[in-house]
């Protein structure tokens, strides 16, 4: 088990300048040459705070954090780290939880926003952007 200690993002900000986006695995490296399996909104949220992203979007299997896991109808549209912390004690679980957390930690890293989404429906995410909260749950400062 390890932690992320650094992110070089050089290669991803020569990509960015030639127009690509790039889909990263969450693999990472020690020094002696040991491969981890990275918790994938773990790398997400230290490149995105390492490249100094505006806003981060992490897509999921529910449409955001839920006050209810089995009623999509319960998604919190907005949530800032105070009520967070105070509102979602006991209802987040399973995935959600590094999600969250990680979201939190961003926050404090300098992303301005960060924001839960599902997939369904398909224009979800495009929604999500346009208007945070409409469609996933936007962690806010």
């Amino acid at each position: 088990m390890g932690d992320v200690t650094d992110v070089n993002v050089t290669l991803l900000e020569k990509l960015a300048a030639a127009g690509v986006v790039p889909v990263m695995g969450s693999l990472a490296g020690s020094p002696d040459g040991r491969v981890f399996n990275v918790n994938a909104d773990t790398v997400a949220t230290r490149v995105a705070a390492r490249l100094s992203a505006a806003r981060l979007f992490l897509v999921s299997n529910v449409p955001g954090v839920l006050r209810d896991k089995n009623d999509p109808k319960t998604r919190i549209a907005t949530l800032t780290p105070e009520q967070a912390r105070a509102d979602c004690v006991g209802v987040i679980q399973g995935g959600m939880i590094p999600k969250v957390e990680e979201s939190l930690a961003m926050l404090d890293e300098g992303i301005d926003a960060i924001h839960i989404v599902g997939l369904d429906p398909p224009d979800s995410l495009l929604r999500e952007a346009r208007e945070p909260g409409s469609a996933g749950t936007a962690f806010v400062k």
